[in-house]
């Protein structure tokens, strides 16, 4: 679903920061 979607999409955005930070 969509909604499973974006809480995926969070958790990959928050590892992603990391790393570019």
């Amino acid at each position: 679903t969509e909604a499973e979607e974006a809480i995926i999409n969070k958790k990959r955005s928050k590892k992603t920061a990391k790393k570019y930070l």
